[in-house]
């Protein structure tokens, strides 16, 4: 779960709140250099979280949202993050992601599985949508497991 930084110390992932426009998106998952204070977006969420801010619009008003909300990445790590304490490890933290994960890839292909029996093309493409972040956030997690162990 955790990448090196450009300084050489460990980045941790964790969910932030960002700012657009006069919208606070609460629960984006980003990476933190605790020795050099950088940070960089989580990069399965980075096309997802352009969308969902080009489709946010100017809003007229200061309000919260959550990324959990249109962001399957986002709400895994949330789930997790509740779950697991501020002591786990980061092999605890990848197991119980990876664990995390299975079990919603899982119960999304049973509900694509309906979908497609009852032919709902709008559901079906959220559903593809859903499992191609999944699947992207797997890339990621096998990418900092080959990092970490050079």
């Amino acid at each position: 779960m955790d990448t090196q930084c450009h300084c050489g110390q460990w980045m941790r992932l964790e969910l932030r709140t960002i700012l657009a426009g006069k919208v606070q998106i609460l629960h984006v998952p980003m990476r933190a250099c605790e020795a050099c204070s950088a940070y960089h977006l989580f990069p399965p969420v980075k096309s997802v979280l352009t969308d969902y801010v080009r489709d946010l619009g100017k809003e007229s008003s200061k309000k919260k949202r959550s990324f959990t909300e249109v962001n399957e990445i986002s709400q895994i790590i949330y789930d997790v993050f509740l779950q697991e304490t501020y002591e786990s490890s980061s092999a605890d933290m990848e197991n119980a992601m990876k664990a995390a994960i299975k079990d919603r890839i899982n119960l999304l292909l049973d509900l694509f599985q309906h979908a497609e029996s009852i032919q709902d093309s709008i559901w079906l493409e959220d559903l593809r949508q859903r499992l191609s972040q999944l699947s992207s956030l797997l890339v990621e997690l096998d990418r900092d497991k080959v990092h970490s162990h050079k």
